[in-house]
């Protein structure tokens, strides 16, 4: 129970930090015989601060119980 407590801590903490995850993904953008295009296309994953608080409060009730 300590660790996942912890580990609920240290993310709701980083998820207050810093509000979204980004990350690169590659598309196809042509495709002509053997010659292909791709290109990068960034993504980005918002993180509600109600939901990093909600778990920084959990991990830390697992700390107390």
């Amino acid at each position: 129970m300590t660790l996942l407590g912890l580990m609920l801590i240290s993310l709701g903490v980083l998820g207050l930090v810093y509000q979204s995850v980004t990350f690169v993904t590659k598309k196809k953008v042509m495709s002509a015989g053997s010659f292909e295009v791709d290109a990068d296309s960034p993504q980005s994953i918002w993180i509600p601060p109600v939901v990093a608080s909600s778990v920084l409060v959990v991990g830390i009730l697992m700390l107390a119980i």
